[in-house]
């Protein structure tokens, strides 16, 4: 009673009991009286955990998985994008099960319940109603180097947490990884250092792995809609078809100032196109180029859905100038160099004359400043239906 007594005094906690099942009701009520009628408990926890852990596992833990489900709600109301919601996740709702984690083994079916609050809540809802997860929880488990978003395998990090073996999670992690040849975890480690948004990363990422809403992969997952491309009206719409093959997104990379050589016959495949421009190091300022190309990208995507959503009309040289822009704002700095245009537009007839004066950033290089002045004079020319321009 003195130790009890003076750890209650230097702790500030007070002392109770909790007896073993097999414990006579008379010996309780004993040794609780000689304790000085302290209060006896049936559970309760210490410092966060479960004093007891019996063979309902599920329904002890269960405050785990609450107080997660409570945060997320609080959550629902800021508009945070794919990008936000996994650095949330990571940094607070993840973290909130480790110390618990550290001392119990949690029931694999709690771990796959938290998985799946934390899934719903990455791709989001609409109305009350959980939008469609393009791909699995499995998927956006490995680490980003290995085509994942390097959320946690729940069971593995409590098996890592429990036994200090950091190294059994990352096992679980290359076994969780894609199929794909053993190069491409050089992509991954490419796509993470990319000098652009982390949405557009995310974004990439998608297109990578299969999981962006087009109308192929939307009628794949859910049997809802029409798999074909409500632009062309032929093809089927897949990530191939809406970045590379379609129409419009042909004219757009012509458009563009910078060209691919030899890149045609990957067309058909989205990864080997993207690892193919990835492996183009032989170019000068090629990460400048790759950056670029991820804004096109990022730009045909949100033109597509303009189109698609809004019954906008697409148009290819205001994507490209929407993606240069967006560019050379990151890259931008107090020495840039700028790139004056002046394009006059004159009818056949030498009759009516109109003029613009556009100001771009400068490559550095004179022969391409000229090219990108005169594709842009070109869009011009082609969208005012002109016949004859004069520079």
């Amino acid at each position: 009673m003195r130790v009890l007594h003076v750890y209650a005094l230097g702790s500030g906690d007070q002392s109770s009991i909790l007896f073993s099942k097999n414990v006579r009701p008379g010996l309780m009520n004993e040794i609780t009286h000689i304790m000085g009628n302290m209060q006896t408990v049936s559970q309760g926890k210490y410092l966060g955990l479960p004093m007891v852990v019996s063979r309902t596992k599920q329904q002890i833990f269960g405050f785990v998985k609450t107080t997660i489900q409570q945060r997320m709600l609080k959550w629902k109301n800021r508009s945070l994008s794919s990008a936000g919601k996994e650095i949330m996740l990571k940094s607070v709702a993840l973290a909130m099960p480790t110390y618990t984690m550290s001392y119990f083994k949690i029931p694999s079916r709690l771990c796959k319940e938290i998985s799946s609050l934390m899934s719903n809540y990455w791709w989001g809802e609409t109305n009350g109603k959980n939008k469609i997860h393009w791909c699995s929880w499995r998927k956006l488990i490995p680490n980003k180097n290995m085509g994942g978003l390097g959320f946690k395998d729940l069971e593995a990090f409590n098996t890592a947490l429990l036994g200090k073996q950091a190294n059994k999670q990352e096992r679980i992690q290359n076994e969780s990884s894609t199929s794909w040849d053993n190069h491409t975890s050089k992509v991954w480690k490419e796509l993470w250092r990319l000098k652009v948004k982390h949405k557009q990363k995310i974004f990439l990422w998608k297109c990578l792995n299969n999981a962006l809403p087009v109308r192929d992969i939307i009628h794949g997952r859910i049997k809802v809609g029409d798999p074909i491309c409500n632009g062309c009206g032929e093809e089927r719409e897949t990530i191939e078809h809406t970045f590379l093959n379609y129409v419009q997104a042909k004219l757009t990379w012509k458009l563009a100032p910078i060209q691919w050589e030899g890149m045609m016959e990957q067309h058909g495949c989205f990864r080997r196109w993207w690892i193919s421009i990835t492996e183009a190091k032989h170019r000068p300022h090629d990460w400048q180029h790759i950056s670029l190309t991820v804004h096109i990208l990022w730009q045909i995507w949100k033109e597509r859905n303009e189109v698609e959503f809004n019954g906008k009309k697409y148009r290819p040289w205001r994507t490209i100038q929407k993606a240069m822009k967006e560019c050379i704002g990151i890259t931008r700095d107090k020495n840039q160099l700028w790139l004056g245009i002046g394009i006059c537009l004159t009818e056949a007839d030498q009759g009516s004359k109109r003029g613009w004066a556009l100001r771009e950033t400068s490559s550095g290089s004179v022969l391409l400043d000229e090219a990108i002045a005169l594709k842009l004079a070109m869009c011009k020319a082609t969208n005012m239906q002109h016949r004859a321009v004069q520079f």
